[in-house]
């Protein structure tokens, strides 16, 4: 009996030490998933400061083409010059796309290990439930024992 409730109490200690462990992983994913959302809104933020210096420095330089150009058509009235102008704006909008795309995967990613160790902790939680049903059976049981041992050997004495 002792040797029975010896290997369940080394059970449940067990129980509680992955219990532990999975709390800790739990914390940690939810602390990962904080992170991943800070470091997307600070990611988007500076992106936007960088885009708008770009485009400040764009304008600038338009400016002075178009200086240049009216200079130049000032010289020569006859001919008629377009400016064609390339963006780097949409390289920079694909480059937060798939910035969103991958922090959204990974928080996808992380929810669902977060789900599968509160499903793994639940269970566990059951799991020792159970076990300390057991032991305290057990031990009811053995006490009971224990009282019939003492009736009997008071008897016997009489």
């Amino acid at each position: 009996m002792k040797d029975e409730i010896t290997k369940i109490t080394t059970s449940v200690v067990a129980f509680e030490q992955e219990f532990k462990y999975y709390t800790s992983i739990l914390e940690t994913v939810k602390k990962e998933i904080e992170e991943a959302e800070k470091n997307q809104i600070k990611k988007a933020d500076e992106d936007e400061e960088k885009e708008e210096k770009k485009d400040e420095k764009k304008d600038d330089k338009e400016e002075k083409t178009e200086e240049k150009e009216e200079k130049k058509e000032a010289k020569e009235p006859a001919v008629v010059k377009e400016k064609i102008t390339t963006s780097s704006t949409t390289n920079e909008v694909k480059q937060i796309e798939e910035q969103t795309v991958t922090t959204t995967s990974t928080i996808e990613t992380l929810e669902k290990e977060l789900e599968k160790t509160e499903t793994d902790l639940t269970a566990k939680t059951e799991e020792i439930a159970e076990t300390s049903k057991v032991i305290t059976i057990d031990e009811g049981e053995q006490s009971d024992e224990k009282k019939e041992l003492e009736k009997v050997t008071r008897r016997k004495i009489r």
